[in-house]
């Protein structure tokens, strides 16, 4: 099931299935290459949410997915109108491998520019564990034509790059100028990475995925929160 949002410039279609935008229409072009799924398991396209953590789980959390558990997870609509939704989910059924209680909103909402804004916010609530929760969530778009700049093979390498506030990608017909905003910061990074030609990913993610669960990550206390967003804007 998935909930669109539009005006008509632009539609967008958001999956409750994980709240992956599975659509970025501008003009009448995807800008997004469309999500779909490989075989009965593996998705390609769209821009799935990483939350907790990006990347492949260390051994202490190997039972939980790469790229965290978010993304297949059924969420729940709690608000929807033309322009914006969003969509809430908690981590009650996985205590036993992530034991502390995380609650999550991931929001989609059009600006007055035709962009798409993508968040994530995130709090932890009162679980009586006296550790932090360590936490390294990020966006993973999929963009529909390959760049001119971005990579330079699709061997399904990845490159760790900085990741600037405000970034533009040359997808050849158009550019999209992506803005970061909330708790990204000097320290997080662009993941470069593609497998194919029809796509390549620019993936923004809040810290160095090696820093996961580490004083060097981010890691929250009871009550803490935080929000990443992330503005997808097509300049001509």
């Amino acid at each position: 099931m998935s909930v669109k949002i539009g005006n008509k410039n632009v539609s967008i279609t958001v999956a409750l299935h994980g709240g992956t935008i599975t659509h970025f229409i501008y003009h009448g072009e995807d800008i997004i290459f469309p999500h779909h799924f490989i075989g009965s398991l593996k998705t390609r396209g769209g821009i799935p949410v990483c939350f907790p953590f990006f990347g492949v789980p260390t051994e202490k959390f190997s039972q939980l997915p790469k790229h965290g558990w978010l993304r297949n997870q059924q969420l729940a609509l709690i608000n929807g109108t033309d322009h914006s939704v969003s969509l809430t989910g908690h981590n009650g059924h996985l205590t036993e491998v992530y034991p502390w209680q995380l609650e999550y909103t991931v929001t989609a909402s059009i600006t007055d520019t035709d962009g798409l804004l993508f968040k994530l916010e995130a709090t932890r609530l009162d679980d009586g564990i006296k550790e932090p929760a360590p936490v390294n969530p990020g966006f993973h778009p999929y963009f529909s034509n390959l760049g001119k700049s971005e990579l330079v093979c699709c061997d399904g390498t990845s490159k760790f790059v900085p990741a600037q506030k405000i970034h533009v990608i040359d997808l050849g017909s158009k550019k999209v100028k992506m803005t970061l905003s909330g708790d990204f910061n000097e320290n997080s990074q662009f993941v470069l990475w593609s497998d194919v030609e029809k796509y390549f990913c620019v993936e923004p993610i809040l810290g160095d995925p090696q820093h996961f669960d580490t004083p060097r990550g981010k890691n929250l206390e009871i009550g803490e929160r935080i929000m990443l967003g992330c503005l997808f804007e097509v300049v001509e």
